[in-house]
């Protein structure tokens, strides 16, 4: 298999960490049915770009002597090192984790698509009808643009409301 885990570092101690860390058990179960199969982290981050035009427009690596494009670099390495922390145990190798710039509901597929991905293994929050029509969850975005099978995990302690 080419499975890969879509996450979302960065919330210590909070609901997407606790996610995160189901997603990545759910891809370690996923690799462990096919020996040699092998397994990715990606996260993928419209605000990356955001933050280095808004720090540029404010004249923030000028201010700290750096160039726009070296304070993005920047912003993608501390991603890259807080991925790094959330998958250390998860048999993830280092080489296959992935930070993106965009919105997830496009890089997860193109990714997906680059990647001949077998499975993608995402988060979904459950929420109610009316929030999901001004909301519209990042699992239901990415259904229907991804070339692979998806798996969609719920959070731990889900329960589903009754009908």
């Amino acid at each position: 298999y080419r499975v890969a885990a879509a996450v979302d570092p960065g919330h210590s101690h909070d609901e997407t960490e606790a996610m995160d860390h189901a997603i990545l058990a759910a891809l370690e179960t996923l690799m462990a049915l096919e020996p040699g199969s092998q397994g990715w982290a990606v996260h993928a981050s419209p605000e990356l770009g955001a933050l280095a035009y808004s720090a540029a427009m404010a004249s923030v690596p000028a201010a700290i002597g750096s160039t726009v494009e070296d304070f993005s670099q920047d912003l993608v390495r501390i991603r890259r090192r807080a991925v790094m922390r959330l998958i250390a145990g998860h048999g993830i190798d280092p080489e296959h984790v992935q930070i993106r710039e965009g919105r997830p509901e496009n890089q997860l597929p193109a990714f997906a698509a680059e990647e001949l991905l077998d499975i993608l293994v995402i988060g979904a929050i459950s929420r109610t009808r009316l929030q999901r029509v001004f909301v519209g969850g990042t699992a239901e975005r990415v259904l229907d643009r991804t070339p692979c099978d998806l798996l969609v995990v719920k959070p731990p302690g889900f329960a589903a409301a009754a009908p």
